[in-house]
């Protein structure tokens, strides 16, 4: 190809069939060469921004850039598929101009700050007048703003509220539903929920707990009725243990006075459980039972108020009443039903010494007390004379449960649960001595018999 001076270069054409230009100053060191041109179609021009089509000179760090067509060097963006889209984009009721996706818009429009989050291709999500308008949103999960918003109703903890919801005093008490009544007493923190039902903590004197219905400590240190009707209380405290209160129906902020109908707490040497009040001189009805590990006294106690027929225990099964356990005068009476019209089948008792002398009592010690000899019966020998006065079968067993490998604790967290195991134990008899009453007097009364005919024998011989 012929060589042509740079301001006469209109057109190029190859004539060798080279496909080769080159430009330059006449010697090696400045030129242009594009040769071997694939493309004969191309139509080049001035690159933006450029003087006579030059390439604009990068700078240090633009080796991390690429070469835009409009003239600058920039670094290349992420390749993920996230879009950043302005608040020009957005409304708070639609997406006008953008790509259903999942995304956040945060917005200045109604002339306050929101932020609406969510996938606004869900249509059906039901959320609708969230913002300061009657349109429902597309979809939206969240929506946070500032806006005052008059199309919107709460019943809940914010300005929009049309009730009180929660209420906190100047003293630091809460009312749910209500607002507290301001005549509890100082050194009282009381949750009051409606108008009856309160949790307070007092923590003058002994600190205690109190969950109470229709109650409160007033001001002047007296319980009084928040409102009229009945009251009860459970009331918590280090020395008290748990007590139950009951009061009857009284007037609204009249002095309650209480009646303990139960309580826990923590005897001289174990736990106790007393419905009523327990009184050891009859003072006052009561049950306590103290669990004692040790001391002098413990078990069930029973008090009442009168000298008079009193049941301590009744014992019930499908039949109905079957024994019980009663007071009067200074006596106690065990008793097990015996009313002739529950019986049937009377006849007296017959051939008695015989079966009596069947019997085999015998001196013994148990072997949890070797220091120990009583008199008694084995319970399998006295059961096959009298068998009512014996319980269980000789020789039985049961099954009884067991940890074979205790549970592996982390503090209060179980790590491995314990493995139990079932081992076979004696089911051992036992026995009701009462039971041989009857046949040891219907013997007596035998041999009685046998005596006073002797006798009178005796007496006869005597005469003659």
């Amino acid at each position: 190809m012929a060589t042509t001076k740079v301001s006469a270069l209109t057109e190029i054409t190859s004539t060798t069939g080279s496909e080769e230009l080159l430009i330059n100053d006449g010697g090696t060191s400045k030129k242009i060469q594009v040769s071997n041109l694939p493309d004969t179609d191309t139509t080049y021009s001035n690159f933006a921004g450029t003087t006579a089509g030059l390439v604009p000179t990068s700078t240090t760090g633009d080796d991390t850039k690429f070469l835009r067509a409009d003239g600058t060097w920039v670094v290349p963006t992420d390749t993920d598929t996230n879009t950043t889209y302005t608040s020009s984009d957005f409304t708070h009721n639609s997406l006008s101009g953008v790509t259903a996706n999942e995304h956040i818009d945060w917005t200045t429009d109604q002339g306050a700050t929101n932020i609406h989050a969510g996938n606004y291709t869900d249509t059906d999500t039901g959320i609708t007048d969230v913002v300061d308008d009657t349109t429902p949103q597309l979809g939206g999960d969240l929506d946070f703003q500032t806006h005052k918003a008059t199309s919107f109703t709460s019943t809940g903890i914010d300005d929009n509220a049309t009730s009180t919801a929660i209420t906190i005093d100047s003293s630091e008490n809460v009312g749910i539903g209500v607002t507290p009544n301001s005549d509890w007493r100082a050194a009282w923190t009381v949750l009051q929920l409606g108008g009856r039902t309160s949790l307070s903590d007092q923590a003058e004197g002994s600190e205690y707990t109190v969950l109470a219905n229709n109650a409160r400590r007033s001001a002047a240190g007296v319980e009084t009725y928040q409102e009229t009707g009945y009251a009860n209380k459970m009331w918590m405290g280090a020395e008290s243990g748990i007590v139950f209160n009951v009061a009857p129906s009284g007037t609204a902020d009249a002095a309650i006075t209480w009646t303990t109908v139960a309580q826990f707490y923590k005897g001289a040497y174990n736990g106790v459980f007393e419905t009523g009040t327990f009184s050891t001189t009859g003072a006052t009805p009561g049950m306590m039972h103290d669990s004692v590990t040790g001391g002098p006294s413990g078990g069930i106690s029973v008090s009442g108020t009168t000298t008079g027929f009193k049941y301590n225990m009744r014992f019930y099964n499908p039949n109905g009443q079957v024994g019980y356990i009663k007071t009067e005068g200074t006596a106690t009476l065990y008793a097990t039903s015996s009313d002739y019209r529950l019986k049937e089948n009377v006849v007296p008792m017959t051939g008695s010494i015989d079966r009596l002398k069947e019997l085999k009592p015998s001196r013994f010690n148990f072997k949890a007390d070797t220091e120990t000899t009583v008199d008694g019966f084995l319970a399998h020998e006295a059961g096959e004379v009298v068998p009512e006065c014996v319980g269980g079968t000789k020789d039985a067993m049961m099954d009884e449960e067991y940890e074979v490998t205790p549970a592996v604790m982390d503090g209060e967290t179980v790590v491995t649960e314990a493995v139990m195991g079932t081992r076979s134990v004696p089911d051992y008899q036992g026995i009701d001595q009462s039971k041989l009453s009857p046949l040891t007097i219907s013997a007596l009364q035998e041999a009685i018999t046998l005596i006073e005919q002797l006798t009178a024998r005796v007496t006869e011989l005597e005469k003659a």
